[in-house]
């Protein structure tokens, strides 16, 4: 938001949301830990609405009002919500760049100059806006955060690790590398298995990928079967040869 601006406003209105206000209202809202921190890294004040009063963000309303008549329709195809997020993003930048607002004297493009100005300037670090856990690796070498579960490679079995839950990605730390990312599951009672991390425990193991469920859900229903048909009492490790052969090429 500071970087498509290129400045930070002294004070910042956020609507009355569970997410931002721990309780109370208006200029009686106390805010939660995580926007208290917000704030505070890029000093700013905090305001909140009160509630059912629309008059109090009647602009903002607007504005998303325009924003899906305007970019929205007809409805995007995109293949991903970072796709999304760049089309409105080019679409703002065109809205500020061009855009003139009925009955105002200047354009968009000029005001926003103008108002630059009075904008405080974008720190150098950002702001984690994660919500961050330490957790232990469980027997089946993955993590839970939230209501879903992701793998990570065996070595960390029974460690302490961090997870940090994006918008919609997840990142998962050991003392402070990263060790695994994956798109944010938002599902219930899911597990995101990534082959790569289970070979080492399969080469150990090779009779044990025909069930292993790493396995069932990266490698196809075809390869699985062709490695079964194979002859011999080593069609395990042949199978286990084929699946490591795919992973590095």
């Amino acid at each position: 938001m500071f970087d498509f601006f290129n400045g930070i406003p002294k004070r910042i209105i956020f609507d009355n949301a569970k997410v931002a206000v721990k309780e109370g209202f208006g200029q009686y809202a106390k805010p939660q830990d995580k926007y208290l921190s917000f704030s505070a890294h890029y000093a700013f004040e905090l305001d909140f609405c009160n509630p059912g009063k629309g008059n109090e963000k009647s602009l903002v309303e607007n504005l998303v009002g325009y924003a899906r008549r305007n970019f929205l329709v007809l409805v995007p195809r995109v293949s991903s919500i970072d796709e999304l997020n760049q089309k409105l993003w080019d679409a703002c930048l065109k809205y500020r760049n061009n855009h003139k607002v009925q009955n105002r004297d200047h354009s968009v493009k000029t005001m926003y100059q103008e108002e630059l100005r009075f904008l405080s300037a974008v720190p150098v670090f950002r702001f984690d806006t994660s919500k961050t856990v330490v957790t232990n690796v469980d027997d089946y070498s993955t993590v839970r955060f939230e209501k879903n579960n992701y793998s990570v490679p065996t070595k960390y079995l029974k460690k302490d690790i961090t997870v940090k839950g994006y918008g919609n990605h997840i990142r998962i730390l050991y003392q402070n590398d990263e060790i695994a990312a994956y798109i944010r599951c938002y599902s219930y009672g899911q597990t995101e298995y990534k082959l790569e991390h289970y070979i080492d425990l399969l080469d150990r193991k090779p009779r044990s990928v025909f069930n292993a469920k790493p396995v069932k859900e990266n490698v196809t229903t075809a390869l699985l079967n062709w490695g079964k048909q194979l002859p011999g009492d080593n069609n395990c490790f042949y199978m286990q040869t084929k699946i490591n052969t795919a992973k590095t090429q």
